[in-house]
C-alpha cells in the first residue's frame, strides 16, 4: 500500500482525544495525522484510516489564508479519499481561513481541525472558537511548544 502511517503517528492518533492539541514540529505530519485521527472519530480503527469511513461527518478545517488558498489541505485530504469539492468524497469538507472563522460558530455536529493555532487573548476568534468547541469534536494543531 502506498498510503501509511509512521508509527509516531499512529500513537499520536491512540493518544488523541476531543479538545487535544497535536503539538509536532514543522514537516512532522501533523496534518496527515489529524485527518487519520478525524476518520478513528468517523468508527475506523487506527490500522484502517485509509479505508472508507463507517460514519462519516462534516469536516471543517481551519487554517491559515495561505494555507486554504495553495490548496495545502486538499492534497491531505486526498490520501484519504475526501474532497471539498462538493459530492465527491467520503463527507463533506469545508477548508477556510481563520479570518472567517466567524461564519461557522452555529455548525452542531461535525469535526474540525484548527490548524496554525490563533487562539490568543479574548478576541472574536476565540469567542467563535468557543462556540464551535461546544458543539462539535476538535482538535487543535500547533508547532509551538508552549503550547502543550
Amino acid at each position: 500500500m502506498g498510503r501509511q502511517l509512521r508509527d509516531y503517528q499512529e500513537e499520536a492518533i491512540r493518544n488523541l482525544r476531543n479538545g487535544s492539541i497535536l503539538c509536532g514540529g514543522v514537516g512532522s505530519g501533523k496534518s496527515m495525522t489529524s485527518i487519520a485521527y478525524y476518520t478513528t472519530v468517523c468508527g475506523n480503527a487506527v490500522e484502517d484510516v485509509f479505508e472508507h469511513m463507517k460514519n462519516p461527518i462534516d469536516l471543517y478545517i481551519i487554517t491559515t489564508a495561505r494555507k486554504r488558498d495553495t490548496f495545502e489541505w486538499s492534497g491531505e485530504c486526498a490520501n484519504f479519499s475526501l474532497s471539498t469539492k462538493e459530492g465527491l468524497g467520503q463527507a463533506n469538507v469545508v477548508v477556510d481561513s481563520w479570518n472567517n472563522i466567524k461564519k461557522y460558530d452555529k455548525v452542531f455536529g461535525a469535526f474540525f481541525i484548527f490548524d496554525e493555532q490563533r487562539l490568543v487573548s479574548s478576541g472574536s476568534w476565540v469567542k467563535a472558537f468557543l462556540k464551535i468547541a461546544k458543539k462539535n469534536k476538535w482538535i487543535l494543531l500547533s508547532a509551538t511548544p508552549g503550547d502543550t
